[in-house]
């Protein structure tokens, strides 16, 4: 993970082959490895931790060609994300934030839009070699191939016609998930079991409010 994370600092970062860049780009991977939400997966039966390394994989191929995108390496990048939601099907709710950025790449709009559905094909394809089988099994044994979740629209007599869905730590309102980055420091059981102290979050929600004023103002 800590590679992986400096390659993508590496990429995204402006400065050429300066030892500044090297420098910051060391620092990123040192805080997000060190941090209570990698340190408390280490010897877990999670796996979320493994699994990064296809997600991170797939960011790091969309930042190593944000300059120049072309259509293989965008298919790859969503085969690993699609590999990690196969496995684990929470690790699908990075595809959405990986989707819209292919939109950031430095390419006409149209182009743009063609890679991102090159990478929703590449995530499907990924999804289906390591995920579909199990799927299919949980349909031909239960009429849901996400049983039990989702129910509410597939309706397996197996299970309570339900979403299935915790809303124990889901925000109750717009402001409630806009605030939640400042909030959960100071009550780590709004967003899971265990009590833990990572500031990296709300620092970095801060920073990108004070980075949209500043566009806004500039313009």
């Amino acid at each position: 993970n800590a590679i992986l994370l400096y390659w993508i600092a590496r990429s995204a970062l402006p400065g050429g082959g300066s030892p500044r860049r090297t420098v910051l780009a060391l620092g990123v991977a040192l805080l997000g490895t060190v941090a209570a939400g990698n340190l408390g997966q280490i010897g877990a039966s999670f796996g979320d931790n493994i699994l990064s390394l296809f997600v991170l994989g797939s960011l790091a191929i969309l930042a190593a060609m944000a300059g120049a995108p072309k259509p293989a390496p965008a298919l790859l990048a969503g085969t690993l994300l699609g590999l990690a939601a196969g496995l684990k099907p929470t690790m699908g709710l990075y595809a959405p934030g990986l989707g819209l950025a292919c939109l950031a790449l430095a390419a006409p709009l149209q182009r743009r839009i063609v890679l991102g559905a090159i990478l929703a094909v590449g995530a499907l394809l990924g999804w289906a070699i390591a995920g579909g089988f199990w799927a299919y099994d949980l349909w031909r044994s239960f009429g849901n191939p996400l049983f039990p979740f989702f129910n509410d629209v597939f309706k397996s007599p197996w299970a309570a016609i339900d979403p299935h869905k915790n809303l124990v730590y889901l925000p109750r309102t717009w402001l409630d998930a806009l605030t939640l980055p400042w909030r959960y420091p100071f009550n780590a059981r709004l967003v899971g079991e265990i009590r833990f102290t990572d500031l990296r979050i709300p620092i970095l929600y801060s920073l990108a409010w004070v980075a949209a004023l500043a566009a806004i103002w500039n313009r």
